[in-house]
């Protein structure tokens, strides 16, 4: 008969049961550690502040979440209002770091990141790293403001195809009648990922398949166009192949701006290695009204790419030899490589900016390399 086994016996397998019971309690500490955080952050509503209080704070953040959707300065008047009625009830760091949120996303930068830096000067226990992150991306957006002296006139008329290296643009790929529809189409996405129950920030597009939804037909249009920028920037040896296309949809008041930085897919980011796409490009929706208009808020794009030691990112050059503008018009695409760092001027308009994000990411001929994975990114349903 076998005798009973005695973990003496076999050394091997006592070190492999070392290193399970390792993993183990490193995996609780982390969901303990995550427990804590999001216990922390609940309580920011129900421990920390007064019931009164904290009913203020989430009818302001309710409607600055109106707001955002409907991108009115109507909206954004009530949210800020709202904000206000909160901190006469008490001036807490909590209720100033989510009213300069709030001030960031209607464009006034400079008045949200004051708002943000008090809050995390006076309340430093009420914020984690990744608060800390986002300051920094207010501060960033605060430098690409600029004064404008003259009131913003749209320039009329079209540009033609661009032949900055940087960059590719295509007017009039899609009709009226075709623009509209991914009007609809984008709202419905737009929508999906901001809702509170999804940790989805991006939707996935495999290589190969059938369109799903109005977004990705045009998505099965525009890939050959973005293949141009790519086959431009990498010669025509190279012999990846197209895994698949990361897209979301960005809605917000032309006065926010975007902070510059480089498209890559966070999550998957270490303390070693970051991921980025091999074009990313925008197509720009804007407003009905803005058919033949170019609209304020250009993208800015830089000949800077990212060198990432020491999990930060240094940019290469330290100063960009080149920049490029790209001004909004609906309907226009635009594309660039995937490892340039870009952006979003702010201005003082109030024009509805509405763009569809599209990353192409690609691997070897056997279809292996990196792409986003769930629960960040998943395919529609």
């Amino acid at each position: 008969t076998m005798g009973r086994f005695r973990f003496g016996d076999d050394p091997e397998r006592l070190r492999l049961c070392v290193v399970i019971a390792s993993a183990v309690l490193v995996l609780l500490w982390v969901c303990r550690a995550c427990s804590r955080r999001r216990r922390g952050r609940k309580g920011q509503f129900g421990a920390v502040l007064p019931p009164q209080v904290a009913a203020a704070l989430a009818d302001a953040r309710s409607k600055q979440k109106q707001a955002v959707a409907s991108l009115t300065p109507e909206d954004f008047a009530a949210a800020l209002e709202q904000y206000a009625v909160a901190l006469r009830l008490l001036d807490h760091p909590i209720i100033r770091w989510h009213l300069g949120i709030c001030q960031i996303d209607y464009g006034a930068v400079a008045a949200g990141v004051t708002q943000m830096t008090t809050a995390v000067s006076t309340g430093p226990q009420f914020f984690s790293m990744q608060d800390h992150r986002r300051l920094k991306a207010a501060n960033d957006l605060l430098l690409m403001q600029c004064v404008q002296r003259q009131p913003y006139q749209k320039p009329r008329g079209r540009q033609a195809h661009s032949s900055n290296a940087l960059s590719l643009e295509w007017d009039d790929v899609f009709s009226q009648a075709e623009l509209s529809k991914l009007d609809d189409a984008a709202m419905s996405i737009w929508t999906f990922l901001n809702t509170a129950d999804t940790c989805a920030k991006t939707l996935w597009y495999p290589a190969g398949q059938l369109p799903r939804n109005a977004v990705e037909q045009a998505i099965a249009r525009l890939s050959p166009l973005a293949q141009q920028i790519y086959d431009q920037s990498q010669g025509s040896d190279d012999d990846t192949t197209l895994l698949g296309c990361e897209y979301w949809v960005r809605l917000q008041t032309s006065r926010r701006g975007v902070a510059m930085h480089y498209d890559m897919d966070q999550p998957a980011k270490t303390s070693t290695a970051m991921f980025l796409p091999a074009v990313s490009s925008i197509l720009y929706l804007g407003q009905d009204s803005s058919r033949f208009d170019l609209e304020p808020g250009p993208t800015v794009i830089l000949s800077q790419k990212p060198n990432y030691v020491g999990a930060v990112v240094h940019h290469v050059p330290p100063k960009p030899a080149s920049g490029k503008f790209v001004w909004p018009r609906r309907g226009r695409y635009a594309v660039f490589p995937g490892n340039l760092h870009h952006g979003v001027m702010p201005s003082n308009s109030d024009v509805r900016r509405a763009t569809v994000l599209v990353n192409y990411w690609r691997g070897d001929g056997m279809g292996r390399g990196h792409r986003p994975q769930a629960p960040t990114c998943v395919e529609p349903a």
